[in-house]
């Protein structure tokens, strides 16, 4: 996960280059960036949604599950927010989403320490051993 959001940081560089591409190049790094998201989506929305959960009780997994998509449905109320921060300065959003995905490094290496084992034990089968019976 914590490659994911770096990913996501060097997507908010390759945005922000977008700037100071010259216009014949602009399509090329564009297409480059969008590359690096898709690398970012396909790294950490998969991990993320297993790490959710097997960080769960069997019993509250419902809610948990819940819980960690009412997440993202609070980052999609605050993204035309983060969006209208190009009115202030065209490099603010990039900044702010690169300064956000890497304090999420860092609160995932903190996050590890206190999970239980079974979703820190990774195995083929997926982050649990697999799905349940």
């Amino acid at each position: 996960m914590q490659l994911g959001a770096a990913l996501y940081a060097v997507w908010c560089v390759a945005g922000l280059a977008a700037l100071v591409v010259a216009p014949g190049w602009r399509p090329a790094e564009l297409l480059a960036a969008t590359v690096i998201l898709a690398a970012a989506d396909l790294v950490f929305g998969p991990r993320a949604i297993a790490l959710a959960e097997a960080a769960a009780p069997p019993a509250a997994r419902g809610r948990y599950l819940a819980a960690f998509q009412y997440a993202f449905t609070a980052a999609g109320v605050l993204a035309p927010a983060v969006v209208a921060l190009y009115s202030v300065a065209v490099w603010l959003p990039w900044v702010l989403v690169a300064s956000s995905t890497t304090l999420a490094i860092l609160g995932l290496r903190q996050l590890a320490s206190r999970l239980p084992a079974s979703a820190n034990r990774l195995s083929p089968a997926g982050p649990a051993g697999g799905l349940p019976d």
